[in-house]
């Protein structure tokens, strides 16, 4: 009796349970063509409008890659201060691993003895010091002496202790290091040009005073893989700005000038 009836429970319901199968595989097979089982790591510092809740230019750039490239590395996003060591200590361990972000002077100062391969540059990013509209722009070292100093934790010091630079509060998110500037708990804040709209909005700073300047990069450890994997990103990051991709996705989140693209296809190699 019981065998009879579960029978023809199966038998109504069959219309419902073929549609949650199919829904099933899809989402099986439509993860499987995202990311690879055994996909390489790739690592990418976790900034508002960089890569922050799968959005931003470096994700949605790197999304926007050929699936056939793309589907073979498996994006780990974590806080600056804890980006590096983490995509050095699976290098060390002997796993495959990438990052997006850096250039090959900033990372290769970290003093990781690891051999690394880097793409064309994909941003190129100046470090430097944003004041409030209404307040004054800060124009050279000298007029940073004295004023309260925020920074997003994670950047290099070493330039600040240099030029003997001491009033420095380090903030872990540049949403709160921009909102501290805003209520006037901070005189200047270091942070990223290009960056984003809303964050840029309300300050100004002098464009020929640039504190450092990286030329963001996927780099890779330097084997036969990595060698590879930079060959491609450099092809895929070309076609994106080639074919505009590249532009629509930084004026999405940064502001940028016609200049700025033309330089970076220049630096694209082609």
């Amino acid at each position: 009796m019981a065998r009879q009836y579960m029978g023809e429970w199966i038998e109504k319901q069959k219309p419902y349970l073929l549609l949650l199968l199919t829904f099933i595989l899809m989402n099986v097979f439509a993860s499987k063509a995202y990311t690879d089982v055994g996909a390489t790591r790739v690592y990418i510092a976790e900034l508002l409008h960089w890569s922050y809740d799968n959005k931003g230019v470096a994700i949605e750039l790197f999304d926007s890659f050929d699936p056939s490239f793309r589907r073979k590395f498996m994006p780990i996003t974590l806080p600056l201060k804890r980006i590096i060591n983490g995509y050095h200590r699976t290098i060390e361990n002997d796993i495959e691993a990438c990052y997006i972000g850096e250039s090959k002077d900033n990372v290769e100062k970290l003093g990781f003895n690891i051999n690394r391969i880097y793409s064309n540059p994909i941003t190129v990013t100046d470090v430097v010091a944003l004041t409030l509209k209404q307040e004054k722009i800060i124009r050279n070292w000298e007029e940073l002496q004295d004023k309260n100093i925020g920074i997003i934790r994670g950047l290099s010091l070493d330039i600040f202790s240099q030029q003997k630079i001491k009033n420095i509060t380090k903030v872990n998110t540049l949403q709160s290091l921009y909102g501290m500037l805003k209520n006037q708990r901070l005189d200047v804040v270091i942070s990223f040009f290009p960056d984003a709209k809303e964050l840029l909005v309300n300050t100004h700073h002098d464009f020929t005073f640039v504190i450092n300047r990286y030329y963001d990069t996927f780099h890779c450890e330097n084997t036969e893989a990595g060698r590879y994997n930079v060959e491609q990103f450099n092809t895929q990051l070309s076609l994106a700005i080639n074919d505009r991709r590249y532009e629509a996705i930084l004026k999405k989140h940064w502001s940028v000038t016609s200049e700025y693209l033309i330089l970076m296809k220049g630096l694209s190699g082609k």
